[in-house]
């Protein structure tokens, strides 16, 4: 198999080799193990018009439940009109890097998205007449959030020093209401060109969190006290535009 192969079935050759009177060994060697499923979408794909999707059943991989793939095979509304379209969906909390491929066309994430919302590419791959199937991998699956702060980018411009934005609430290992507080050019106390980040909790919780901001990475171990937030006056140089923030929560306990 020189594409990954799913092994909840039966996989292989219908005519393997010519035959023979006398067989001695067979050696099965395993190139790559990854974590992922493959979904048979051939027989689903005929008469779909554009703008219409087929969808899978939830589907459980690993340590991580309730995956769902869209599939347009004509596209989605808003896509090129010779693209087919994929979105996925699953479980909110998580954090993982992302390679979906469809009959040879692949498309990844190659930082770690958090699921929750729905994920893809409208722009997938050329629209073909037919289907075969889609190979879904995951990998560094971890409990965690994402903050895409391309979508508030004009915000991000606009900010002065002591603007906050707050991210949506979001829940990791069972702790809901945590919030991402970030000052893009500082607070009025963090020191002259710099950024300060905070993680807040609606309840008192010990937390230990792993804080990315566009390749600078900070470890916070601290007890957030109810409502408040523990974080970084001085979290890194402040920049005119940032890309994302990832929390990723190694640790939670009660405060």
């Amino acid at each position: 198999f020189e594409d990954v192969a799913s092994l909840e079935s039966y996989q292989g050759w219908d005519s393997f080799a010519m035959g023979a009177t006398k067989w001695e060994t067979v050696v099965v060697e395993i190139l790559e193990v990854v974590q992922g499923f493959q979904w048979d979408i051939q027989a689903l794909c005929d008469g779909v018009q554009r703008g219409d999707a087929v969808t899978s059943p939830p589907i459980s991989c690993g340590n991580v439940s309730n995956l769902v793939v869209k599939f347009y095979p004509r596209g989605a509304e808003g896509s090129r009109a010779d693209r087919s379209s994929l979105f996925f969906s699953g479980p909110a909390g998580l954090l993982m890097k992302v390679k979906v491929t469809v009959d040879g066309v692949a498309r990844s994430f190659s930082e770690r998205t958090s699921l929750g919302s729905w994920r893809g590419w409208k722009n997938f791959g050329p629209a073909q007449p037919t289907y075969g199937n889609i190979v879904f991998q995951l990998s560094e699956v971890s409990t965690g959030f994402v903050w895409d702060l391309a979508a508030v980018g004009s915000s991000v411009e606009k900010a002065q020093r002591g603007t906050v934005l707050q991210s949506p609430a979001f829940a990791c290992k069972d702790v809901q209401g945590l919030v991402v507080q970030f000052y893009p050019k500082g607070t009025t106390q963090a020191a002259e060109g710099h950024a300060s980040l905070y993680l807040q909790a609606s309840t008192s919780i010990f937390v230990k969190a792993v804080v990315t901001v566009d390749g600078t990475t900070r470890t916070l171990a601290a007890v957030i006290d109810n409502g408040g937030g523990r974080g970084w006056r001085e979290f890194m140089p402040a920049r005119s535009s940032y890309r994302a923030v990832t929390v990723e929560v190694v640790e939670v306990g009660r405060g």
